[in-house]
């Protein structure tokens, strides 16, 4: 995963970064992001613990503590995005809330304690190995998990494999997937995570949320 990791952080650099705080500036929360935090809100977060995996600016989880969250754990590969999320946490006061983690997810697993909620929104289709990273989510999960990730389909696929086909020639280290739904809710599945509570699908994007147990 190194060339993946050094791959991460040079696409997700600090203009990206900076880009992305403007955007939030103006804009807020994307539309299928601020459904699924005030869906989760709705069925409670105070006192929860947060895992935000791959969180960019740290929107999400900045969110949740906003709305009673206890704490949060911010886990990315890229530097830039943890200086941002840093710098969006101070602005809100909530940067004495939240824990910064720089690395691959998988890697720090065996350092990080277990989450009420854990997050990915749009990383499964960073991650070239879902069986690794939800296998671990699973075990790190102890509620809820929320997922944000490609719709399946042979139309997207196909759109994935062209604009991994353009960027190959240029150096990419990092490719886009659209790991089929089906095998990433049986990894789920297999970790515990047995009930689908929330489900939205988009244009693009699909928004899940899977459970333990009777939580």
């Amino acid at each position: 995963m190194a060339d993946c990791c050094d791959g991460m952080a040079t696409l997700f650099d600090d203009g990206w970064a900076e880009r992305e705080l403007r955007a939030h500036r103006r804009r807020g929360l994307p539309s299928r992001t601020r459904a699924l935090v005030s869906w989760l809100v709705a069925r409670g977060v105070t006192g929860c613990s947060v895992l935000d995996v791959g969180a960019g600016i740290g929107a999400i989880h900045l969110s949740l503590l906003q709305s009673g969250a206890d704490r949060a754990v911010d886990v990315d590969l890229a530097p830039a995005c943890l200086a941002a999320a840093r710098l969006h946490a101070d602005q809100l006061g909530l940067r004495d809330r939240v824990t910064y983690v720089e690395g691959d997810l998988v890697e720090q697993a065996p350092r990080l304690e277990p989450a009420d909620l854990v997050v990915l929104d749009r990383v499964v289709c960073c991650y070239p190995d879902p069986d690794r990273l939800l296998t671990a989510i699973a075990g790190l999960t102890t509620t809820r998990c929320a997922l944000v990730y490609p719709r399946s389909g042979a139309l997207l696929r196909g759109l994935v494999a062209l604009l991994n086909g353009i960027r190959r020639p240029f150096g990419a280290t990092v490719f886009f997937h659209a790991h089929p739904r089906r095998r990433l809710e049986q990894i789920l599945t297999s970790g515990g995570l047995d009930r689908r509570s929330y489900d939205h699908v988009g244009l693009f994007w699909r928004v899940t949320v899977y459970e333990k147990g009777a939580a």
